[in-house]
């Protein structure tokens, strides 16, 4: 997520607006307990999100270290724009949501290790459980599962803040080798690619975290480069990517697909400058806030009214409700505290 603008109209918004709510509708199949749409078998419509993400942030995030390379401030200003809205969504989920949706009594809930584990969020130790249980929905325990890619995206900010203390930013060639890098390695523990280190030791999450900082990097690469000040390199690139991700899907290398398609197509798309939908963030930011509510809102809603009420009412109300969230988190939390800034 970024709070960094481009020095002119632009697309970023409303392709990360959309990112968000598609999120939203590719869990309410996982938390109705159906499968989640997928995208060449590889990531689910959600994952796919995902990789917009971190392929806009890092394209914005290197623009904004470019602005001002002082390591602490980025990493303040960074940190004003991720903990405040995560830490009250951690807060309400704890403390408001979890007693009224538990079965234990108010002690027991908050001295449960659980809740103390929960509380580790706040510190991007991401846990997803707590003490009480959703009985009757597919995922009866799972009260905030999208948090789990913010510490990740956290992580892709120190990358970047190391890169440039390295004094390697200021090179508009380190950040490309860097990348290639990246997706060598990469390649090396991806199991859909076919040279999956067996017996690897790494976690789930950092399999995905390796695999988000390729796309982190291209955004900066895609940045760096200069090449969205070009429209004839921007077109180049999009063609290619599509003809090499087209050639990639034929090969049956569907995630390296993805690499040589998502990242430059969205980039490309969100430096345009287009009329209605460059004005998408005009009345707030609203696709952080959406990511980090939805979740909560599918389980509650879900919970309470998915045997009463018709599958597209239902996903009416969540839409709605979140939407409503989201405002009042950017309008009351997420805008506040970037006027922070001024003081770093």
């Amino acid at each position: 997520m970024s709070d960094v603008k481009l020095l002119r109209s632009n697309n970023f918004d409303f392709i990360r607006m959309v990112a968000a709510f598609i999120v939203l509708f590719s869990h309410q199949y996982a938390l109705m307990g159906f499968k989640e749409p997928s995208i060449l078998g590889v990531h689910s419509w959600g994952g796919l999100s995902i990789l917009i993400f971190f392929s806009i942030s890092g394209f914005l995030v290197s623009q904004s270290f470019d602005l001002d390379s002082n390591v602490r401030r980025f990493l303040f200003k960074r940190f004003l724009r991720i903990w405040p809205a995560f830490s009250v969504v951690i807060l309400i989920t704890a403390f408001v949501l979890g007693p009224i949706v538990t079965n234990l009594t108010m002690g027991d809930y908050f001295l449960h290790e659980n809740f103390k584990n929960y509380l580790k969020n706040l510190y991007f130790s991401t846990r997803d459980v707590l003490p009480l249980e959703f009985s009757g929905n597919p995922l009866q325990s799972s009260l905030n599962g999208s948090l789990w890619t913010i510490p990740l995206e956290v992580k892709c900010y120190f990358l970047l803040a190391f890169i440039g203390v390295l004094g390697a930013f200021r090179n508009k060639y380190i950040i490309p080798v860097l990348l290639i890098i990246f997706v060598m390695a990469y390649f090396l523990i991806e199991p859909n690619f076919g040279y999956f280190i067996e017996n690897s030791k790494l976690s789930v999450k950092n399999y995905y975290l390796f695999q988000f900082s390729v796309f982190f990097m291209a955004g900066a690469c895609f940045y760096k480069l200069k090449i969205h000040e070009s429209p004839r390199c921007s077109l180049v690139l999009l063609i290619g990517g599509w003809i090499f991700g087209g050639l990639a899907i034929l090969f049956l290398k569907p995630i390296l697909a993805l690499l040589f398609i998502v990242p430059v197509t969205v980039l490309v798309l969100g430096n345009l400058n287009t009329k209605i939908i460059n004005k998408a963030g005009r009345y707030g930011d609203i696709s952080y806030g959406v990511y980090i509510y939805a979740f909560p809102v599918q389980q509650v809603f879900i919970w309470l009214w998915k045997d009463v009420v018709p599958w597209w009412l239902l996903l009416f109300l969540i839409v709605v409700t979140t939407t409503i969230f989201a405002f009042l988190s950017w309008h009351l939390i997420e805008k506040r505290a970037l006027k922070l800034k001024k003081f770093v």
